[in-house]
């Protein structure tokens, strides 16, 4: 029994696909990018902030405390896709005929607000008032997870805060600046 599935192939069309017809990376194949990039952080850190309307945060650590990142996240459901579903799909069920028959969550209508961008605070980092840099990468209408800024902080705490317009995604690197 299958409980969760989920389609992408790189080189499905539509939103679904990860690479352009060329090979490239596209959007979609870039916010993939990001949420990998996680895996050099394996040590998962509690999060506070995301919501269950479009907004996510996600974050991690080395081993070592040398790095952490932080994986935002900013989606608007369009208007299209709120709301009931339309009159082909009855009691929440879609068949696909002689193929698969499936259930479907209900939709729901959501209100945005509040949420253009990100005020973000991590505490707790080593190193008694070393310099930490730190990197913004971003994938939107206009990056492809590409470095939007870096700087250097120092101390226990990083804070940043940024507009991150929907649909967005932001990969925070926080490393150790080597002495």
């Amino acid at each position: 029994m299958i409980s969760k599935a989920a389609f992408y192939r790189a080189d499905a069309h539509g939103p679904l696909g990860l690479i352009n017809p060329d090979g490239t990376i596209n959007k979609t194949g870039h916010a993939f990018e990001a949420v990998g990039t996680l895996n050099h952080t394996p040590l998962r850190l509690a999060t506070s902030g995301g919501d269950d309307i479009g907004f996510g945060v996600e974050a991690g650590r080395t081993r070592n405390h040398g790095e952490v990142r932080v994986l935002l996240t900013n989606y608007e459901i369009p208007p299209e896709d709120q709301g009931p579903y339309p009159p082909f799909i009855v009691n929440n069920v879609f068949t696909i005929p002689g193929i698969a028959t499936f259930t479907l969550v209900d939709r729901r209508s959501v209100t945005y607000s509040d949420n253009n961008g990100y005020d973000l605070t991590v505490s707790g980092l080593p190193g008694n008032g070393q310099r930490d840099v730190v990197s913004r990468y971003r994938v939107d209408d206009s990056h492809d997870l590409t470095l939007v800024d870096q700087t250097e902080q120092r101390g226990r705490s990083v804070h940043l805060s940024a507009t991150l317009p929907a649909p967005a995604v932001e990969l925070v690197v926080i490393r150790r600046r080597a002495s």
